[in-house]
């Protein structure tokens, strides 16, 4: 009879964790947590820095084909365009009559990246703010994720948001950083008495790869052909494998400009301002990088000379530093200098569509020398792939 009452072993009452074992679970899990969470940023930063390459590929793509429909000519940094003009944003008729509307080169991009309708929207209608000059109107603000880096928390998913620059090479310190505009004749490369020479430009064309449309600097001298380098140019000079076309610059979209003659209170992709636009290395307009007479000696001109003081200096007084990320947390949105928010490195396009990414901690000299589309015909040193 015992035997029958006795409780069968299923239902004896079970033994729960201790608290040793349960805070030893804990902490394998914990563990664990650690190991796997700095991976899975580490795999997202990775996939925002592929996203910025992608994105960066195809303005690159873009800047080819545009330049394929116009004798293989690079667009302006700067351009201009007639536009009717309307009294405000709601474009009411009748129109004030035509104005002049300052277009950047991602807007002369537009078409080959998939938005023909915005620029067709914005040349089909301005607003006109006196003086002749038309703005953007504000539906047509809007933000193009092509343009914009994911790291970058100025100007991604931001109206107008620009991430990427356009080589301007070598810029006067007179210009850089400042609402002055980069000229083509704007540093005395032949030593000359007379600061604007034939011979100056045709150095200085080889020193940069964009350049605005003449009528825009205080120069008569410009010419406007002679001014824009094509993609066989720089084929034909440096390489153009070993030439920059854009990089990133994470302050040039900060801070909307107070409206003016020059800016039109525009920013990003709508900037009416080269430094916003382009980057470019700071020189001294009297005696730049080193660079001697090129009537005595033609092939020094663009030797391998000593860089300027301020060129990897931080923070220098003259806020003329040109080097890569620097100053990379500064709010002024007049720094034409490669920047961005990758760990120690920047994402560049080269003249040859490739893009690629560069240390901040490259050799200073070759990446001047990489900033140049033709500056081997006048002494520098050839850059090979296997430098960088």
């Amino acid at each position: 009879m015992n035997a029958r009452l006795k409780k069968p072993v299923s239902q004896q009452p079970r033994r729960g964790f201790t608290l040793i074992e349960l805070l030893v679970v804990i902490s394998i899990i914990a563990v664990l947590i650690s190991l796997i969470a700095p991976a899975v940023q580490s795999a997202r930063a990775a996939a925002r820095k592929l996203q910025c390459l992608n994105n960066m590929k195809q303005v690159a793509l873009a800047v080819t084909n545009v330049a394929s429909g116009s004798g293989d000519k690079l667009p302006r940094l700067l351009d201009t365009m007639t536009a009717p003009g309307y009294s405000n944003d709601t474009i009411t008729p009748p129109s004030t009559g035509n104005v002049t509307l300052v277009v950047g080169w991602p807007i002369q991009l537009l078409p080959a990246l998939d938005s023909a309708a915005l620029f067709r929207s914005i040349r089909e209608s301005v607003v006109d703010v006196g003086s002749g000059l038309g703005r953007i109107k504000s539906q047509d603000q809007v933000a193009l994720r092509v343009f914009t880096c994911p790291d970058d928390r100025n100007n991604n998913g931001q109206k107008m948001g620009l991430s990427y620059v356009a080589n301007m090479g070598y810029v006067s310190s007179a210009a850089w950083g400042t609402n002055n505009q980069h000229q083509f004749y704007g540093v005395n490369y032949d030593g000359s008495t007379t600061f604007v020479t034939p011979a100056d430009g045709r150095i200085a064309r080889a020193t940069g790869v964009f350049w605005q449309l003449p009528a825009l600097t205080t120069s008569t001298a410009d010419d406007s052909d002679n001014a824009r380098v094509s993609i066989d140019d720089v084929n034909q000079g440096d390489g153009t494998t070993n030439t920059i076309m854009l990089v990133e610059n994470v302050t040039g979209g900060l801070a909307v400009p107070a409206p003016s003659t020059q800016n039109l209170g525009q920013n990003g992709w709508g900037a009416s301002e080269i430094n916003r636009l382009g980057f470019g290395i700071s020189v001294d307009p009297a005696n730049p990088m080193g660079l001697g007479d090129i009537s005595a000696n033609p092939r020094y001109a663009l030797s391998n000379g000593s860089l300027p003081a301020s060129f990897g200096s931080l923070g220098d007084s003259l806020a003329r530093t040109s080097w890569i990320n620097s100053q990379v947390q500064s709010t002024n949105a007049f720094r034409p200098r490669p920047s961005g928010n990758h760990a120690g490195a920047i994402n560049v396009a080269m003249m040859d569509g490739r893009c690629i990414t560069l240390s901040e901690n490259m050799d200073q000299w070759l990446y001047a020398r990489l900033v140049t589309p033709d500056a081997s015909r006048w002494g520098q040193a050839v850059v090979s792939e296997e430098d960088f």
